[in-house]
């Protein structure tokens, strides 16, 4: 003999599981199983999960200062016959920090990056891909 957990009736037959606020399982009878949504039994959650289609790897594909960024901004810029500060200069920075990016003390950021390859004709940015 079981009683409804919502309304204390003695349950004839079997108890029905629902599902009431918080994830709150309660077995009940047939006029209270309106106040929640019905449970899923085991085997509906065996079968939702075996229809369920297997993972599929994604690629990440990002922007990265190459590694040799410091030789190649250097060369580049005495290439051009231009000083550190002239190089600032034409990019909106100060010479010390193109002193600091050819020593590799300062690795540029993306933005920086285009505007050293815009003005050095050099690439520095390669893409990078993650799996």
């Amino acid at each position: 003999m079981s009683y409804c957990e919502l309304c204390g009736a003695q349950i004839t037959g079997k108890p029905i599981p629902i599902v009431v606020e918080n994830d709150v399982v309660m077995q009940v009878c047939g006029p209270c199983s309106k106040h929640g949504r019905q449970h899923p039994s085991k085997k509906k959650i065996e079968k939702k999960w075996e229809r369920r289609q297997p993972r599929q790897a994604f690629t990440i594909k990002l922007m990265s200062v190459r590694k040799d960024y410091s030789k190649l901004i250097k060369e580049a810029r005495e290439r051009l016959g231009m000083t550190e500060d002239e190089l600032g200069e034409k990019m909106g920075e100060l010479g010390p920090v193109v002193k600091l990016m050819e020593v590799g003390k300062f690795k540029p950021d993306e933005a920086l990056a285009r505007r050293l390859e815009g003005v050095l004709g050099v690439t520095l940015l390669e893409e990078e891909v993650h799996e």
